[in-house]
């Protein structure tokens, strides 16, 4: 039976929960599903772009149920994360070749 590796972080080395960081943990992950980010150990880049499209739904989501709740700072951070996403998604859509890591062999 293969053992499970434990990974705990020190608290304090993760930034606060707030809102902000919020919308950026599901940024994150759309990016990763829009092959911005390694996901594995490999060269591979993987494209999900239905993962993606959710995680961008989702942030629109909050965006229509937070708003007039939001700071100003707030809100434009969460428009500018949900334009930057949409644009990368248009491009990744539009081009639907496999991804390569850049400065990976062909």
């Amino acid at each position: 039976m293969a053992e499970k590796e434990s990974v705990q972080r020190d608290e304090s080395q993760l930034p606060p929960v707030n809102f902000t960081t919020l919308i950026s943990e599901f940024a994150l992950a759309a990016s990763a599903h829009l092959g911005q980010l390694q996901t594995s150990e490999t060269d591979e880049i993987t494209i999900d772009l239905g993962m993606a499209r959710r995680m961008i739904d989702t942030i629109e989501l909050l965006k229509e149920k937070t708003q007039g709740n939001l700071t100003a700072s707030e809100g434009e951070f969460l428009e500018g994360t949900l334009y930057n996403l949409r644009m990368i998604y248009l491009r990744a859509a539009q081009n639907p070749q496999p991804a390569k890591r850049p400065g990976a062999s062909e």
